[in-house]
């Protein structure tokens, strides 16, 4: 169990080949392979690619899919009443010249 922990946690933070992670790890490519396979088998991690060699990346878990939802909305709301705050400047700009030209 713990291999495919090790596995996880190194494709945290990049995607990998087979043989890159059984370099990294020092374990036979074969073995590498059927911790690959059983670790995409539970959904764990992901091909990335169509073409070999394959490389791997680990599945986002429903908190880090949340937390990343929030990360966007949050932004994306900030940038939204940013928007908004300059919007309605302008538009009291507008205003004001179209007063003086009247």
């Amino acid at each position: 169990m713990t291999i495919r922990k090790d596995i996880i946690n190194l494709l945290g933070n990049e995607e990998l080949t087979a043989k890159e992670i059984s370099v990294n790890m020092n374990i036979k490519i074969n073995n590498i392979r059927s911790y690959l396979s059983i670790l995409e088998k539970s959904n764990r991690i992901e091909i990335v690619n169509d073409k070999k060699p394959y490389k791997y990346k680990t599945v986002l878990t429903n908190l880090q899919l949340l937390k990343q939802l929030y990360d966007f909305m949050s932004n994306y709301t900030n940038l939204r009443n940013d928007k908004l705050k300059e919007i309605k400047q302008n538009e009291y700009l507008i205003q004001k010249i179209k007063e003086r030209i009247a």
